[in-house]
């Protein structure tokens, strides 16, 4: 079975800035002619439209569930995610999000050693991780 905890979280980061972003459209007072903040508000609709394109995208990547095996080295690790080299040494970038850390990584992930990554196609999020022996 997979676990999406990696895109619900991502999911959350991006609606609470999306309440950042219309916290800046509240603050610009843009229904006050006089006073209005043109570049506060044009920032905040960016950072809505960016929020909600995301959440729309990660939504329809739960609901269409379009899985992908890579199968490579762990190559190097990042603040979020690892580097994986494939058998041709194409490297791909995968990420695992906040508490996804702790259910798909049961062992340390080591450098070298080979592994079957499932992930989701479209936002490269890791849904689960087995070691090749």
């Amino acid at each position: 079975m997979y676990d999406f905890t990696g895109i619900y979280q991502e999911m959350i980061y991006f609606g609470v800035l999306g309440v950042v972003g219309i916290t800046m459209i509240v603050q610009s007072k843009f229904w006050n002619k006089n006073k209005r903040n043109i570049g506060d508000m044009l920032l905040g609709i960016a950072v809505v439209i960016a929020c909600l394109y995301t959440v729309i995208q990660d939504t329809r990547a739960i609901q269409n569930e379009n899985i992908c095996i890579y199968e490579g080295k762990a190559w190097e690790s990042w603040h979020r995610g690892y580097t994986f080299m494939g058998a041709e040494g194409d490297k791909r970038k995968l990420e695992i999000w906040g508490p996804a850390w702790n259910k798909l990584c049961e062992e340390q992930i080591e450098k070298g050693k080979r592994y079957r990554v499932y992930y989701e196609e479209e936002t490269e999020i890791i849904v689960k991780i087995q070691e090749i022996k």
